[in-house]
């Protein structure tokens, strides 16, 4: 028997450590689905993740979009035309993998302050449709950010190639975004 209690250490040991790290991903992790839009070629892409910050923190950053390109994947450029009360208009540029390559927008926004929601339509540009929004929930100890988008390119992509673009970039949009909140509240915390 005590030749089994070393073991047993080790085993009890490794397993409670898994499981509490387990629980501490779970906010880590990043839930992603693509569903198929009826009578379309189209796709739903949405992202759901945990930001350790209160939806009117993280609502905050979604409404600068003069600082997109700090932390959405594929941004080479934004920057806000216009805004009126509750909706404005922006002007927007991707650079996306091949064959995709570079896609230039504008979109309108519409702005619900008081349920932390933004949707938004293309309006104008080289891609032949983008709609979205972004809902933040607060959740214990934070925010439950979900992201939506619906892109089509134009041109003669597969659906798949758009699918596996959107697989790859929806976790790296809530990755990105909780990094940047907690990177701007670490530098003001520093600046304090």
């Amino acid at each position: 028997m005590r030749e089994k209690l070393p073991f047993l250490l080790i085993v009890v040991l490794a397993l409670s450590a898994f499981s509490s790290t387990a629980s501490a991903g779970e906010k880590d992790r990043i839930h992603v689905e693509i569903t198929p839009i009826e009578g379309s070629r189209l796709c739903r892409g949405t992202a759901r993740g945990f930001i350790p910050y209160p939806p009117d923190v993280v609502f905050r950053y979604l409404l600068d979009y003069d600082r997109f390109v700090e932390f959405m994947p594929h941004m080479m450029e934004s920057r806000v035309l216009e805004r009126d009360g509750n909706s404005m208009k922006v002007y927007q540029k991707l650079n996306l993998p091949w064959p995709l390559a570079n896609k230039w927008y504008r979109s309108i926004i519409d702005i619900d302050s008081e349920h932390h929601r933004l949707s938004w339509v293309t309006d104008e540009g080289n891609l032949k449709s983008c709609t979205g929004g972004w809902v933040v929930k607060p959740v214990e100890g934070g925010s439950m950010v979900i992201y939506t988008v619906v892109l089509d390119p134009g041109g003669y992509y597969p659906v798949w190639v758009v699918n596996s673009m959107q697989r790859r970039s929806l976790p790296a949009v809530i990755r990105s975004l909780r990094e940047f909140i907690a990177n701007e509240d670490r530098n003001q915390l520093s600046e304090n």
